[in-house]
């Protein structure tokens, strides 16, 4: 697939086959991945992945993410024109996908699906892909945020103090906790399109200049224990051109607790940013925040299965 050539028939095939998910912005699926640093580079030509033609008309098309993780790959998108579906399209795309993820010594592939689409489902398990689990996927225009209350009684000199918690600022040293209790709750094949590092929770200078070249600023918050244990973590994930990735990990034992007041003070801190869409996948196992998200005004979009091929 060719930007320059491809891209205006691939949008409208993107836009025509996801309809709402994506009207309007197809070309984030197409763009996907690629950072301030590339664009300098002059890696913006292409993007990998193919596309299906029929005379001279692209009908189908498959875009690919190579993740940070190394052999990792993520299929961003599978497309087939309504008129030219039950042909093998789709199959014959994905073969290719595989065969091309092999050929550059990947090791792993990775797809989000809709979980009510059964036929796409069936087809990439006779492909030998494994369902890891179920996301909900929360979205909301800027304007109808609502702040979400905390009921929880504060400290009027320390508004972020509470009785058995505080929340605030991640620090540089938090890093490795903050880590740990992320992979403790929140499987690492479901994230996408990469499972953090210790790295994403740092906020020394290096880690500033990296997420400054990438186009993506963080504002994380953490609820500590009275005994210094990190027990929440509360993100707004911000990157160039980009809706606000809003993220919520929680320690078991204290999502009674926590939970509620991490929302609170992420709303709150979102009614400050500049008007734009914000987004949320929690998974859906993680029944506690439901309320929360629809609390403060998103609606569920979709519920996504990922599916993994390991090569």
């Amino acid at each position: 697939m060719v930007i320059r050539r491809d891209a205006k028939q691939v949008i409208g095939l993107l836009e025509l086959v996801f309809k709402q998910h994506i009207r309007g912005s197809g070309h984030h699926a197409i763009s996907a991945g690629f950072s301030l640093q590339d664009f300098l580079s002059g890696k913006s030509q292409t993007v990998p992945g193919f596309v299906y033609t029929i005379n001279h008309r692209i009908v189908g098309n498959v875009s690919i993410l190579e993740s940070r993780r190394k052999g990792r790959y993520l299929v961003a998108n599978v497309a087939v024109h309504p008129d030219y579906r039950r042909r093998g399209i789709a199959r014959a795309m994905m073969n290719e996908v595989v065969e091309y993820i092999k050929s550059r010594g990947g090791r792993q592939v990775v797809l989000q699906v809709e979980h009510n689409n059964e036929s796409a489902i069936n087809l990439y398990k006779k492909l030998n892909f494994k369902a890891m689990g179920t996301l909900n996927d929360w979205r909301m225009n800027w304007y109808a945020l609502k702040t979400v209350a905390t009921r929880l009684p504060v400290n009027s000199r320390k508004p972020d103090h509470y009785d058995q918690f505080k929340i605030r600022p991640l620090r540089s040293h938090d890093a490795q906790d903050a880590l740990t209790l992320d992979y403790f709750v929140y499987d690492r094949s479901l994230n996408w399109p990469d499972a953090p590092t210790q790295n994403y929770y740092k906020s020394d200078t290096a880690s500033f200049v990296r997420r400054f070249l990438s186009g993506i600023s963080n504002e994380i918050w953490i609820a500590e224990s009275e005994h210094k244990q990190l027990v929440g973590i509360g993100i707004i994930e911000n990157e160039v051109g980009r809706p606000y990735n809003l993220k919520l990990r929680i320690a078991p034992d204290w999502v009674q607790l926590v939970e509620r007041p991490l929302m609170a003070k992420l709303t709150r801190r979102l009614g400050y940013l500049r008007s734009k869409t914000i987004i949320s996948q929690q998974d859906i196992k993680q029944t506690s925040a439901e309320h929360l998200y629809r609390e403060a005004g998103f609606s569920l979009k979709r519920s996504l299965t990922v599916m993994q091929l390991d090569l």
